[in-house]
């Protein structure tokens, strides 16, 4: 990050800590360098400008999607390993109380297991 502190606009004063903002600024050049060719300049000021920023929006939003995503996945990780075990009985009783095309559906699988 300190090596491209104006580029992009993230400084000193973004929430995010160094390493992600540098992780992001990497994935921008990296866009950048990729998208290049086809960028078209229609002469106005700061046209690249306007483009870059997009692109720094674009993966600013997929980063804080992705790190949103991957919270979610730990949290319903770690509140599958703290559910207790099902005994056969509630597992029985959860069968019979599915519709019938979910009870088909699982037994095809059981079947095709064999």
């Amino acid at each position: 990050m300190a090596a491209y502190p104006d580029i992009l606009g993230l400084d000193h004063t973004s929430r995010m800590q160094a390493a992600t903002a540098d992780d992001v600024v990497q994935n921008v050049l990296l866009t950048l360098a990729s998208e290049m060719p086809h960028f078209v300049h229609n002469q106005r000021t700061g046209a690249f400008r306007a483009w870059l920023r997009k692109i720094l929006v674009h993966r600013l939003r997929r980063h804080f999607q992705e790190r949103q995503r991957r919270q979610l996945v730990a949290e319903d990780t770690w509140a599958i390993q703290k559910r207790p075990a099902l005994t056969q009985s509630e597992i029985f009783r959860s069968f019979v109380k599915s519709s019938s095309a979910s009870r088909a559906f699982f037994l095809e699988a059981l079947r095709s297991r064999n």
